[in-house]
């Protein structure tokens, strides 16, 4: 496989978007480098989840550009994991967990050839990967809140992504269920560039890289080890910046610690 660990994995260049004649972005530039893991805050209805979409090549820029390694986010689809804000199905549809997480192997063909034994194994590897493998024969609307999310996660990482797209994964969660996924977050982004939307700045002390405010523009701020907080202080968003406030509070010099 190429190594990418140099390389830019996402460019915006000059992205603007618009549903119909309402601007969500505007002039977008943002560069993500191989094994990066950004956070995106901001508010509600301030583009953030838009952002996700352009990449997956749900959604096209109005104006300006989107790679996604190299090509157009449609072209790198099949390197890229998502992991969506709600689940995507009907919760009482009778479904095992394994045959949730299998879906995520559905491809170009697989009504005429269905899954083969890699397709399988691979869910096998990624029920392990986020714990499910005790669950796999049980029913998704059996499972409690987080490990629904789990096993949205595995269904996302079954085909080993590149590139790992997060929204609000940790919702709904407790707070030992957020350890164990920001654990896996770290564990993840050894050879995956992670991407997670959160409201949640409790997650943001462990492993974050950087972090971006996104309310209809986007202010990308500087790793906090890199400068301190006062190169943090410079965010243009109409309201506070939730980095801004959580730097000011609970900066110690070595990075974003949650007291």
């Amino acid at each position: 496989m190429k190594t990418l660990i140099s390389e830019v994995v996402i460019e915006f260049r000059n992205v603007c978007f618009s549903y119909g004649q309402t601007p969500i972005l505007a002039d977008i530039n943002l560069s993500v480098p191989f094994r990066d893991f950004l956070a995106i805050v901001g508010p509600n209805g301030g583009g953030k989840t838009t952002l996700l979409k352009l990449i997956l090549g749900f959604l096209s820029p109005s104006q300006g550009s989107v790679t996604v390694l190299g090509m157009s986010p449609e072209e790198a689809r099949s390197k890229i994991g998502y992991m969506p804000q709600r689940p995507s199905y009907n919760p009482s549809f009778p479904i095992t967990v394994f045959d949730m997480v299998l879906s995520g192997r559905i491809k170009s063909g697989f009504f005429v050839r269905g899954y083969d034994k890699n397709d399988r194994k691979a869910a096998e590897y990624a029920l392990e990967l986020t714990g499910l493998t005790d669950y796999k024969n049980a029913r998704m609307e059996e499972l409690s809140g987080g490990q629904v999310q789990r096993a949205l996660l595995a269904r996302a990482v079954v085909n080993r992504p590149l590139v790992l797209l997060l929204d609000e994964p940790t919702a709904n969660i407790d707070v030992n269920g957020k350890m164990q996924f920001t654990e896996l977050f770290s564990h993840l982004n050894q050879d995956t560039t992670l991407i997670m939307v959160s409201h949640d700045l409790d997650l943001f002390s462990k492993g974050i890289k950087r972090i971006a405010c996104v309310n209809h523009t986007l202010y990308l701020h500087a790793a906090p080890e890199k400068g301190g907080p006062s190169s943090s202080f410079r965010c243009p968003a109409k309201e506070v910046c939730p980095v801004e406030l959580l730097t000011h509070l609970h900066f110690n010099g070595n990075g974003l610690n949650h007291v």
